[in-house]
This record gives C-alpha cells, structure tokens and sequence, in this order.
C-alpha cells in the first residue's frame, strides 16, 4: 500500500485508517463507496415471502421480528442484541423474535447466554441465505439490529434500508458514515439503549414512517455505477501520471 500510486478505500473510516496507521499521504487515498443491487434488495410482498419462508410469514402475524445479519464475531457484539431481546421481551412483555441470518448462534457458543437469558426460544437460526431469501427476510421482520462495534463497511444496513426495514445501528466506525439518517443509534454495548430504540422502531408508527424513508434516500447514494465511476477516473488518474 505504501508502495501504492493511489489507495482505493471502501469507506471514509477505512480511509483514515490507512492514513493514521500507514502514513500514507491523504491525498493518495480516495473512497469508493459499494452500491448494491435495487432490483434484489427491494421490498417484497407478503405472497413472495410466504412462498420462500411460509412458517415465518405465518408468525410475522403474532410476532415482531428483529433481524441480524452476518457472522458472529466478537466485533459484532451479538451480546448486545441478545440482551435486549431479553429486555423486550422479559420488561416490556413484546412478543419479539431475533431472525439470525449467517452462522448459528449456537454453533458460535451463545447457547449458555441465550438459556441464562431466557431467549433460546426466541432466536431462530435461519444459516446461510440468498441475496433474494435476505430480502425476504427484511421484507418480514420489523427492524435491523446491527451492533457491531467495527466495520470496514456495512452492508446489511443498505440491504436492510433498500428493502424498508427500520434499521437501528451501533454509533461506532462507518456505521453512520453508511447508515445516514436512516437509522437509529445507540452507545455500542449498551443493551437498554439499544432495546428502547428498537422498540420505537417497531412500535412507533412515525417513527418507522421517516426511518423508512430516510433509509431509501440514503441508500440510493450508494451505486455500483458510482463506484466504477470512481475507479475509473482513479485508474486513468495514475495511467496519465497524477
């Protein structure tokens, strides 16, 4: 990277990580943002969704759902969502579910805390999906809880927002860099905010009326059209000697 005519970066946060770790010149870096694909990540309706997961569609009529997708490292803090879900549903007596896209809670060893929660129940272990099943999933469920305390970028927050989910994000690295307005956040490991804010969230009709909102818009700055575009001028930039 040192060697790098230029530094192409994902994020404005990764970007000024390769200035303060490498010393690399700020003029050398330039960000790219990902975009994501409109024509998957998209609302789905209720037939679509029942014919891809019936059994979930049929409990979405008594139940809340919260998604969480990705792995289970210990950056993600699934700690803390598991914790508010015991919160929510314990305290505030909301019939809730966390859908868990990805690897297993159990497999990853949550089991002991889930049980010492009272929550085992209460999560379901949906394994790896689809890029059209997570859409599905996000069609369903009522909000994103995404925790995790570093990300380079954060995709499910787009795929959430494209696909009107109510998204509630920790406030740390790129997540409000990627995020916007279009969501709602909360102190990293500080479960009984990020309850609270969850529960606005699902519950508040206005409240998820402007989040939904809000997540098209900012969604809508994130294209692959503009990332080449960025690549490209990036390229010919170092191709002409710039």
């Amino acid at each position: 990277m040192k060697d790098a005519s230029r530094v192409v970066c994902i994020s404005a946060q990764l970007a000024s990580e390769v200035h303060e770790h490498l010393h690399i010149p700020s003029e050398r870096d330039c960000v790219a943002h990902y975009g994501i694909d409109r024509n998957v990540f998209r609302k789905r309706n209720v037939e679509e969704c029942a014919a891809v997961f019936p059994a979930l569609a049929a409990l979405a009529k008594t139940h809340r759902f919260i998604v969480n997708i990705g792995s289970n490292l210990e950056r993600k803090n699934l700690t803390t969502t598991l914790r508010a879900l015991a919160l929510l549903k314990h305290d505030r007596k909301m019939p809730v579910k966390l859908l868990k896209v990805g690897h297993s809670l159990l497999a990853d060893g949550y089991g002991p805390l889930m049980d010492e929660l009272g929550v085992t129940d209460d999560v379901l272990n949906l394994g790896a999906l689809t890029p059209d099943q997570v859409a599905c999933v996000c069609s369903l469920a009522h909000a994103l809880s995404f925790p995790s305390l570093y990300e380079g970028f954060g995709r499910p927050t787009l795929e959430a927002q494209a696909c009107e989910l109510p998204c509630v994000l920790a406030d740390a690295s790129c997540m409000k860099e990627i995020g916007g307005a279009g969501a709602l956040y909360h102190e990293g490991r500080n479960h009984e905010q990020l309850a609270a804010q969850l529960e606005s969230a699902i519950s508040d009709a206005g409240q998820r009326r402007d989040l939904i909102a809000a997540g098209l818009r900012n969604v809508s700055r994130f294209t692959w059209e503009a990332h080449i575009h960025t690549l490209t001028t990036v390229y010919e930039q170092v191709s002409a000697g710039h």
